[in-house]
């Protein structure tokens, strides 16, 4: 790993977006899990890059909400929706407009099947949970299927326990330093 960076005292390393990140050190992974800052260019180029290095089978994609964008033509339907019907509205449509620049799926990762007014009656917490570990369940299915990367927000790969977010992120505690896996932060994450 050429540079690392976490919480000190526990000596916990990953990958982080900046100039020193080398992707050949990705080569035999199969399971690339990257935290985005929602919107940063950066995070965004080493997205497209990632793809360009490494053909995935699937790109997954938390800001998608529950799209399966499979083809040129879903793609092309989805874009054409109004932003307002889109799961994270604008931010969703510039994935999608993202996908149409690669032949690979892009399947949207998050959890959106809350009940009428549940997500508003449970703590950033107890959601925090609930979509970590409906990431955690996508990104085990498609990557039963072939190699994936998954972007998701910087803060689903914290490596601290707090009380309003929870235990240390299960993404970054499942991917980081795996076998066949790996965790990639932002370089300008909120959280460490």
């Amino acid at each position: 790993m050429d540079i690392k960076r976490g919480n000190g005292d526990k000596g916990i390393d990953y990958f982080v977006n900046d100039s020193k990140l080398d992707l050949s050190q990705l080569e035999d992974k199969r399971i690339i899990v990257l935290g985005e800052r929602h919107g940063n260019s950066s995070d965004e180029n080493l997205v497209k890059r990632l793809i360009k290095k490494f053909s995935p089978s699937f790109v997954l994609v938390e800001a998608l909400g529950d799209y399966k964008l499979h083809s040129l033509s879903t793609k092309k339907r989805y874009l054409k929706m109004d932003e307002d019907k889109h799961y994270y509205g604008a931010f969703t449509k510039h994935w999608i407009e993202i996908s149409l620049k690669f032949d690979i799926p892009f399947i949207g990762i998050d959890y959106t099947k809350w009940k009428r007014g549940e997500f508003e009656s449970l703590s950033l917490k107890e959601t925090f949970k609930i979509r970590e570990d409906h990431f955690i369940k996508m990104i085990e299915q498609y990557a039963k299927e072939g190699s994936v990367i998954a972007i998701c927000g910087d803060t689903h790969m914290r490596t601290i326990e707090t009380e309003q977010l929870g235990q240390v992120s299960p993404l970054y505690t499942k991917y980081n330093n795996g076998n066949d896996s790996c965790v990639i932060r932002s370089a300008e994450g909120e959280i460490e």
